[in-house]
Formats: structure tokens, C-alpha cells, sequence
């Protein structure tokens, strides 16, 4: 549908060590800014000076969500295969 195309990044089956890979740098640069993330979220507002930081935090988690999607259609192929 429309929406599901412009929301829902494609997500490729790709191959399993290239998608772990690709969960484990998105996953590793989220936490690495964590402490960012509760800073922004402890005072319940988010200030213009904060804006960018969230954004960075908002696409480690769109990339860590398209390598668990990722690695969720590769496990349903192979379930499918055998």
C-alpha cells in the first residue's frame, strides 16, 4: 500500500553475516549514545539544541529495526527451505 511505501524501508534478505554485522554496528552506535537519550528525556521536553542529537539516535534506531527485519526474513527463508 502507499503508506507501507513510504514508511516501511525495503528490508533485503541479504546474506546472515552481513545482515548480524550491520544489527551489531547500528546496535553499538545506539549505545553508544544512550546516555544522550536519557539526558534529552529526563527534563520530558526536547529542546531545539537537542534536536539533532535525537535525529542521529531516531536513524541508529530505523537502521537497527531494518537489520532485525533483515534477519527475521532470512530466518523465515530458511524455514520456508527446508
Amino acid at each position: 500500500c502507499a503508506i507501507g511505501r513510504k514508511y516501511v524501508p525495503a528490508v533485503d534478505a541479504g546474506e546472515l553475516s552481513r545482515i548480524v554485522l550491520q544489527m551489531e554496528a547500528s546496535l553499538n552506535s545506539f549505545l553508544s549514545k544512550r546516555s544522550t537519550l536519557v539526558e534529552i528525556a529526563s527534563d520530558g521536553e526536547v529542546s531545539p539544541s537537542e534536536l539533532g542529537d535525537l535525529k542521529d539516535i531516531q536513524a541508529d534506531l530505523e537502521r537497527l529495526s531494518v537489520a532485525i527485519e533483515a534477519l527475521q526474513l532470512w530466518t523465515e527463508k530458511l524455514e520456508a527451505e527446508q
